[in-house]
């Protein structure tokens, strides 16, 4: 999809007039300003732009450090990536550019815990050829499981939180 940015002053005044009625800034500027308007079931904010939901925070992006230039929308390859690791965040001075692998790279560094609540640690921990997060505790539990074999109370531990 291609968009025509030859945008007049009056449509980024309105657009602007969109986005901060969705938006919570706190007294600290700093912070996360918090979007509640639209979101999706990962709580990324969303906000309809010529037709279509984008995310606000791309939306913020483009506003506040694109400056309304280039064509972010229609550039699926750009992600716009949170420092602050909150999807509801629509800071720009927490937001960069970047690629899917450097935004899933952000992820697994920021990732503490398996799904199943194991603490990654560096004894049970293994990178993946896609570059995640493995929990070695979680592959020897479901190893074993098929393998006919009950797991150990302490493979358990953390599981149920």
């Amino acid at each position: 999809m291609s968009f025509d940015f030859n945008f007049q002053d009056n449509d980024i005044i309105k657009l602007l007039d969109r986005f901060y009625k969705y938006v919570i800034i706190p007294d600290n500027i700093d912070e996360c300003w918090i979007w509640v308007g639209v979101k999706n079931k990962f709580n990324y904010g969303q906000l309809k732009f010529y037709g279509t939901f984008e995310y606000a925070h791309r939306i913020s992006y483009w506003l506040f450090k694109d400056f309304c230039k280039g064509n972010l929308f229609s550039s699926p390859e750009i992600k716009i990536r949170h420092d602050c690791n909150n999807p509801s965040c629509v800071n720009p001075s927490h937001l960069r550019k970047g690629t899917h692998k450097e935004n899933m790279e952000d992820r697994a560094k920021r990732t503490k815990f398996c799904k199943n609540g194991h603490e990654y640690t560096l004894e049970n921990t293994k990178i993946n050829s896609a570059g995640y997060k493995v929990c070695r505790i979680c592959i020897k539990s479901t190893s074993d499981f098929h393998n006919g074999l009950k797991p150990r109370l302490s493979d358990l531990k953390g599981m149920f939180k």
